[in-house]
């Protein structure tokens, strides 16, 4: 797993460190600004990785809590559609969540509590687009987040790309080894 600075970057140094590492990827998660999402440079990005890669890419806004009044879907849906117009024929996955809200519910202490009683009020209508809305603090606060979907995605890639070529090879490792054992044991019962 990578993090790498993004593209974008003031300092070209970190710019370039995150170019040089895409080659070395098997899996990508573009993180975008609620703020600002979708600059030029993040699509300029997500062009050079869909040219490849288009499959191992997911695309993520982060910190919709600190947006007042936006409705999770309608962002989601433009940043769709723009990545459409401007990346023909490939479709990215987008989803939308708050990293905050992820690291919120991880945390059990009196300033967790404080926040998650101030978070709840967000999370109505983030929790209401995913489904019923747990009764757990932490089971909302981590379905508002986004990052189960995230998750499920991310899984379901690996499984299919990554993991699968991983699994392949060490079925033929296996398999090899597996006919080395039965030639030697063939072997040694004809000597014996």
């Amino acid at each position: 797993l990578t993090d790498t600075p993004g593209v974008n970057d003031p300092f070209l140094v970190r710019d370039e460190f995150t170019c040089r590492s895409l080659d070395r990827s098997d899996l990508f998660i573009v993180l975008l600004s609620a703020h600002q999402p979708l600059a030029d440079a993040d699509i300029a990005l997500l062009r050079m990785l869909s040219a490849e890669r288009a499959r191992n890419v997911i695309v993520f806004i982060n910190r919709i809590d600190e947006l007042d009044g936006v409705e999770v879907e309608a962002l989601v849906a433009d940043v769709t559609a723009r990545l459409a117009a401007a990346i023909p024929g490939v479709e990215l996955p987008v989803h939308a969540g708050s990293a905050w809200l992820a690291e919120l519910a991880q945390r059990d202490d009196a300033e967790a509590e404080e926040q998650a009683a101030r978070a709840d009020a967000l999370i109505g209508p983030l929790v209401a687009a995913r489904g019923p809305q747990p009764a757990d603090r932490a089971a909302r606060l981590m379905l508002g987040s986004g990052l189960e979907e995230v998750k499920r995605r991310l899984g379901s890639l690996i499984d299919l790309g990554p993991g699968h070529r991983q699994l392949a090879a060490l079925h033929e490792d296996l398999r090899a080894e597996l006919a080395a054992l039965v030639t030697l044991t063939r072997r040694e019962r004809e000597s014996v």
